[in-house]
């Protein structure tokens, strides 16, 4: 407890520095995750899309607006000579067009459903985008917690280091110790000075790794004051279940299912096409022209041959459907195996930070007990000096252990393909 205390004192002492909260992290990369923000968009355009596929099912409505000047065949008699000449004359033309399909082959309503497959397939991508993006938020969050609380560490390792070389100095001026214990003593301050730097170093690092995936375009000085919140890890995990439901495999189904519905539009190349048109015009030398004519007709188109074209895109499109089948079993069999090896890690690193929090315990209990024993002589140099940097290593493997939980869990998360809403 009097480390974290340690630890928040330090963030907030940190001149000029932001506060930031998970929570708040959260919210502001579901705002500006460059991504994100990139799978969004794509989804809204192809669920446009689906919505303008159902544009054949509706009449077609279409007005032309036309003028011509030009001759017209209609030979003028010039008086005196036997030769004539084409009149010039202006021309509108106004024309409204209806169509209506009837019938052309499924192609229509095939194009519906693979417009919804799509749209499907991309609403899966938007959502395996946020599960990335919440990977990503926890693995450069975590890291810098763990960097600061690292800093923190080291600061107290140097006053620990400093007291402990006062120590054998003083060992050593009542003739108790040899030169060779308060070089080492002094090589371990520099040492641990130079490992404060490095974690200073790290808090860098990861700030920028965090400014990245907030969206911010540069990394500010700012410190968290939260922890990660951990998912409970479920003992009974039904691999194949949870595989079922990824955005990946959802992906992967409704590619199929396009698939599928591009051998149906192949296939319509096949049929007939059936229209019914009507018109009306307006034409006449001047504008707005008076003259009309209107007529309805019907429209029955039969392919003959297109030169193997139908056939040969249908032969295409049954493959790339087979295609599709085989991506999407052999990427259900990696994903259950994604999925066992993403849960044994956070099994694993759970134990992993109970073994080394017992550690960092006895660490702590034997390093109070071993200096006071050198202290009073009743312990030699080299012994204490073991001891010292056990603890030292303990309480450095624990920390790691803490951020081997949470890159653990933001693995396992990201296999379920589990992210945020927006």
């Amino acid at each position: 407890m009097i480390r974290f205390l340690l630890i928040f004192c330090f963030s907030l002492l940190a001149a000029g520095t932001e506060q930031l909260t998970w929570e708040g992290c959260v919210q502001e990369a579901l705002q500006n995750n460059a991504k994100l923000k990139f799978a969004q968009q794509t989804y809204d355009s192809y669920r446009y899309a689906e919505f303008g596929s159902y544009n054949n099912f509706f009449p077609q409505l279409t007005g032309t607006l036309g003028y011509n000047y030009g001759t017209n065949g209609v030979s003028s008699v010039v008086v005196g000579s036997s030769s004539t000449t084409p009149a010039a004359s202006s021309n509108f033309l106004g024309t409204l067009t209806l169509s209506q399909n009837l019938f052309n082959g499924f192609l229509d309503q095939a194009g519906i459903e693979q417009a919804k497959a799509q749209r499907r397939a991309y609403q899966a991508a938007l959502d395996q985008a946020k599960a990335q993006m919440l990977a990503d938020l926890k693995t450069a969050y975590g890291g810098l917690l763990i960097a600061q609380r690292q800093v923190a560490l080291q600061q107290e390792i140097i006053r620990r280091r400093q007291k402990n070389l006062e120590l054998v100095e003083l060992q050593f001026n009542s003739g108790k110790e040899n030169k060779g214990s308060v070089l080492l003593s002094r090589a371990y301050v520099n040492q641990s000075r130079y490992n404060a730097l490095q974690a200073t170093d790290n808090i860098t690092t990861f700030r920028a790794q965090l400014a990245f995936v907030l969206g911010r375009d540069e990394p500010g000085e700012y410190v968290l004051v939260e922890d990660v919140p951990l998912s409970v890890l479920d003992k009974q995990a039904d691999f194949v279940a949870l595989a079922l439901v990824t955005p990946n495999l959802k992906q992967a189904i409704a590619q199929e299912q396009a698939a599928n519905s591009g051998i149906v539009m192949a296939r319509s190349n096949f049929f007939p096409s059936f229209n019914l048109n009507a018109s009306v015009s307006q034409f006449g030398q001047e504008f707005f022209p008076q003259g009309s004519r209107w007529f309805v007709g019907a429209n029955l188109m039969l392919p003959l041959f297109q030169g193997g074209k139908n056939y040969y895109q249908t032969k295409s499109a049954r493959e790339n459907f087979k295609a599709a089948i085989s991506t999407r079993k052999s990427l259900g069999r990696q994903l259950v195996s994604n999925l066992k090896q993403a849960y044994v890690t956070y099994l694993e690193a759970i134990e992993q930070l109970k073994m080394n929090e017992s550690f960092r315990e006895a660490g702590v209990k034997r390093s109070e007990i071993a200096t006071g024993k050198y202290n009073n002589g009743l312990m030699t140099f080299e012994n204490w000096d073991i001891i010292e940097s056990s603890r030292i290593t303990y309480e450095t493997n624990y920390l790691q252990s803490q951020l081997n939980l949470i890159s653990a869990e933001a693995s396992w998360q990201f296999a379920q393909g589990k992210g945020v809403s927006l």
